[in-house]
This record gives structure tokens, C-alpha cells and sequence, in this order.
């Protein structure tokens, strides 16, 4: 993790920040502030307000990208370079990375059209996986 990110933001540097970070840093998956707060529990004293307190300030400031799922539950992860975009099945919510993003060309051309300072984004396609379809075809036999 970038030390420098906290000043970089203007916001303190905490120990729940700097776990909270690290728990989004190791995790290749978007994270439920639940979840988070599991992993925080197992390591640290905190409760959940603090948690989804720091997601938010983490996610006002663009450090964390915040999406939701189609199972209506907020989703965190950290806003890199290194972020995946998904294939996600509405069936049993599995989620398939796609690799690289699509959209990298699209935030350069409409920064350099608007002058819009583009912080993150987010692309999910949402469908059925083919477990579900295959168990489907199945059931209806």
C-alpha cells in the first residue's frame, strides 16, 4: 500500500484506514462492507459504523470504487490500475473477471473531450453463467 496515499487525499492516516486498505489490497474480488468487516474483526477492535464510516470517506475521496450488485448489496475495491471488471450471473452471483478493461480508451478520449477529471468506473455485464444455464436445461427435463 502507498503510504503517501493518505496525504496524497488529505485525510489522516489511521490504523483502521491503513487495515481497511490492506484487506481491499489483498482481495481480487469487490467486497461487501460486511466482509470487510469480518476480516477486520479477525485481526482488530472495531465495530461496523467505523468500517462502512472509512468506505465512504475511502470512496468520496476515489481511493475505493463502490458498485451494486445485482443481489442489491454495495460492493468495495480498491480504485487501481490493476482493477477487473466482471461477467456476473444473477442465478449464484459468481463472478468472472474480464481481462483488461475495455473502458481505459473510452476514460482517455472523454478526459481529453470534456476536461472531466475521471476518478474510476465500473462495467458489469450481468447474465447466466453456464453452470446455471447447463443446471437449467435439467431441471426442466
Amino acid at each position: 500500500m502507498e503510504d503517501n496515499i493518505f496525504f496524497k487525499f488529505g485525510l489522516k492516516k489511521t490504523e483502521n484506514r491503513m487495515h481497511i486498505m490492506e484487506i481491499l489490497e489483498e482481495n481480487s474480488e469487490p467486497m461487501t462492507a460486511e466482509t470487510i468487516f469480518v476480516e477486520m474483526r479477525k485481526k482488530h477492535t472495531c465495530n461496523f459504523s467505523t468500517v462502512y464510516r472509512i468506505l465512504s470517506i475511502l470512496t468520496e475521496k476515489g481511493i475505493v470504487l463502490k458498485s451494486t450488485d445485482t443481489d442489491k448489496k454495495a460492493y468495495f475495491q480498491m480504485n487501481n490500475a490493476k482493477h477487473n471488471h466482471y461477467l456476473t450471473c444473477m442465478k449464484c452471483h459468481k463472478k468472472i473477471p474480464i481481462d483488461g478493461c475495455p473502458l481505459e480508451k473510452m476514460g482517455r478520449e472523454l478526459k481529453e473531450k470534456t476536461g472531466f477529471r475521471i476518478m474510476g468506473h465500473n462495467l458489469e455485464f450481468i447474465g447466466e453463467c453456464p453452470e446455471c444455464i447447463e443446471k437449467e436445461k435439467y431441471d426442466q427435463d
